[in-house]
């Protein structure tokens, strides 16, 4: 699928659920749900390891922050603006890291990040796939299977990113800083993937009925 064909049917995506929004309830919420799962090292802020930093943190501005030690983290600014912009489509958003919790949900909350997502799995250790699952049976818990339809995950390290895999085959996998370098690559991409997942909704559209 070219780039032209994956915005031609994610647009169409974004028309019919319109459609079925206005024509049933008018709730935004009846959109079809999705889940974006982000990483933190090298994914979210160019920190490779935010566990070796020290709190408190203090706030810079809302794209950086520091440590005790006066250590410097950049946020950075195309993954925010893609975090904000998939909650406002639908989408179940949440975090992946191979971290401290405490630390990591700490730098989080000091760039005022954590509000912007539904769920985290922090744990310190390497299995991923381990995370996953436990994310998988959160939303299945509070009863958003619908959203594993559709999984795009944005990771710096390839090796994550099949784990990962490994709970979720059908989702796309997005290699930080590598598939993508700024925020139209990174938005081009996603459409893609959100085309993709799009197929089996277009064909509602085509019967002419919202399910």
């Amino acid at each position: 699928m070219d780039v032209s064909t994956g915005f031609y049917n994610y647009y169409k995506y974004l028309q019919y659920y319109s459609l079925c929004v206005a024509d049933e309830r008018e709730e935004f919420t009846m959109k079809k749900r999705w889940l974006l799962a982000i990483d933190l090292d090298g994914t979210l802020w160019d920190c490779k390891d935010i566990s070796k930093l020290d709190p408190p943190f203090q706030k810079i501005n809302e794209y950086s922050f520091r440590d005790s030690k006066g250590r410097v983290v950049n946020v950075y600014k195309e993954i925010v603006e893609l975090i904000k912009w998939a909650r406002d489509q639908g989408a179940v958003t949440v975090v992946l890291s191979w971290n401290n919790e405490s630390i990591a949900v700490d730098a989080l909350r000091t760039v005022d990040l954590l509000k912007l997502l539904d769920y985290y799995v922090i744990e310190d250790h390497p299995r991923k796939d381990l995370m996953a699952q436990k994310l998988y049976n959160t939303l299945l818990r509070h009863g958003l299977e619908e959203a594993l339809y559709c999984v795009i995950y944005i990771d710096d390290v390839e090796d994550f990113l099949h784990q990962v895999s490994r709970v979720f085959p059908n989702m796309c996998a997005l290699k930080a800083w590598s598939d993508f370098t700024d925020a139209e690559s990174l938005r081009k991409h996603v459409y893609e993937c959100l085309a993709k997942c799009s197929t089996k909704w277009l064909a509602n559209l085509e019967e002419g009925g919202c399910r």
